[in-house]
């Protein structure tokens, strides 16, 4: 028995931005290879240690 059964292919593309910044971009594709309905979601847990939060800001 399957764990997950469903056929699919799941790709994830991580970028950080030019000149060094400091800048995470992110590119989910769920591709259904087999035709049969499922659900899907994707969430993204970050946890940065910050010296001062009152620096942080946070976006998106």
């Amino acid at each position: 028995m399957k764990i997950w059964p469903h056929s699919y292919e799941f790709r994830l593309r991580v970028a950080l931005g030019l000149g060094g910044d400091l800048m995470l971009t992110s590119r989910i594709r769920n591709m259904n290879t087999d035709g049969k309905p499922f659900t899907f979601a994707f969430a993204c847990h970050t946890y940065f240690s910050v010296s001062d939060r009152s620096e942080v800001r946070v976006e998106g």
